[in-house]
């Protein structure tokens, strides 16, 4: 999913997608993602397996990243720019990547988590 807007994901399963290069579940593009009671698994990218966010916001709870693979940074996620990503209530697990694999967090990037497992 490339999203530029606003994305809404509940009760939902995105799995198996890949990207040559960004974000092979949600590659997120200065919009808005909130993710519910879903699993984002087995998505493949060069940056960002399962979440790629780039300059926008994203909320994930009570959800699961697991399975995600990346070649070079956030086997789970990436976050770049001056954004934020928010975790509660989730687990992320059996991510990998060269550098960050669950979460990949640029210098100017910031993430919360709360109740989660890692």
């Amino acid at each position: 999913i490339y999203n530029y807007g606003t994305l809404s994901v509940t009760s939902s399963t995105l799995s198996g997608n890949s990207a040559g290069i960004n974000g092979g579940g949600i590659y997120n593009k200065g919009g808005s993602v909130s993710i519910s009671s879903s699993t984002i698994s087995n998505n493949t990218a060069h940056y960002g397996g399962g979440i790629f966010n780039n300059t926008g916001s994203v909320s994930i709870s009570s959800s699961t990243l697991s399975g995600n693979s990346a070649g070079t940074n956030g086997g789970g996620i990436v976050n770049i720019g001056s954004v934020s990503i928010s975790i509660s209530s989730s687990t992320l697990s059996g991510n990998s990547a060269r550098r960050g694999g669950g979460i990949f967090n640029s210098s100017s990037g910031s993430v919360s988590i709360s109740s989660s497992t890692l």
